[in-house]
């Protein structure tokens, strides 16, 4: 469906392969002019996809969730630790408006991870092409689920 003024955003998803393992990856871009409601919506989409794929598959969920509203945080780790993903990134901002003088900064961005460890990640609050930081991470499958 449009979002309004007829935007539309996206949730892409691919299967990979990486030393003969498939892993899932989704690019998603959540719509940033709708209630917070909705916008679970579209997370709980990309988690259903997922779901289709075998709990052992190493699965990245990364992008823009948009999450500027009050309780989006909580709301959104709530959905994803509940399905079994998790993030290295805390409560570390990834976006940055002056408002006025006032620097205002959010948590948009978001990198979850299912069966995977982030060995290394950050924010690279250098770069400011975009109002958002880049996030990046490198990761390794868990121990547990490594296939020989």
């Amino acid at each position: 469906n449009a979002g309004p003024n007829q935007r539309r955003r996206v949730a892409l998803g691919a299967t990979i392969e990486i030393d003969g393992r498939k892993w899932r990856v989704y690019s998603a871009h959540a719509e940033t002019r709708i209630p917070l409601d909705k916008k679970m919506e579209q997370y709980n989409a990309v988690l259903e996809d997922l779901a289709r794929y075998p709990p052992d598959m190493p699965a990245i969920v990364m992008g823009d969730f948009n999450t500027w509203e009050p309780n989006a945080d909580n709301k959104t780790i709530k959905l994803f630790t509940g399905a079994g993903l998790k993030t290295p990134f805390g409560a570390q901002p990834t976006f940055r408006r002056r408002v006025l003088f006032l620097p205002i900064e959010l948590r948009l961005d978001w990198v979850w991870l299912r069966g995977l460890e982030a060995t290394r990640y950050g924010v690279d609050r250098q770069i400011e092409i975009s109002d958002h930081w880049p996030l990046w991470t490198i990761v390794k499958p868990l121990a547990a689920v490594t296939k020989k």
